[in-house]
């Protein structure tokens, strides 16, 4: 009997020393334009799901504080959306503006460096989005798309 009580002992230390997962946010500047004309989109909601890999014994999992972080925004005149994801995962983002063809893609690296993203497919009657995500931070060109 003591040893199945140290056991679960241990085993509820380990889950809340040792398997707290980091959910420390990083922004992404969502760049939404026209691909044929580059003109930017104002008014187009950008969202950003970043999965969770929460272990089953985490902190956050014991207080029910688990699953995926999701933001979205509204792009402004300038076509610009910014959004938060958890650096070190995967994140899907989505782009949803009228009269454009959806764009939903799963960014493997978004923290590596600026990303294109395309629609899924071709839409009947529906025109094409050009979407940049940069991360917020990145040094140098890839930070400025001033094209």
């Amino acid at each position: 009997m003591l040893r199945t009580g140290l056991f679960f002992l241990c085993v509820l230390a380990a889950a809340l020393v040792g398997c707290s997962a980091d959910t420390t946010s990083a922004s992404l500047r969502v760049l939404v334009a026209d691909a044929s004309s580059q003109a930017p989109i104002a008014g187009a909601e950008v969202i950003a799901e970043t999965p969770s890999r929460d272990h089953p014994f985490s902190i956050q999992t014991l207080f029910g504080e688990t699953g995926p972080v999701r933001t979205s925004a509204s792009t402004d005149s300038a076509g610009v959306a910014l959004v938060e994801f958890i650096p070190g995962r995967p994140v899907r983002i989505g782009v949803i503006a009228p009269g454009y063809a959806i764009v939903m893609q799963l960014v493997e690296e978004a923290w590596r460096g600026p990303v294109e993203l395309t629609a899924d497919s071709e839409v009947a009657d529906a025109k094409r989005l050009r979407v940049r995500a940069v991360p917020v931070g990145t040094i140098g060109p890839a930070e400025d798309d001033s094209e």
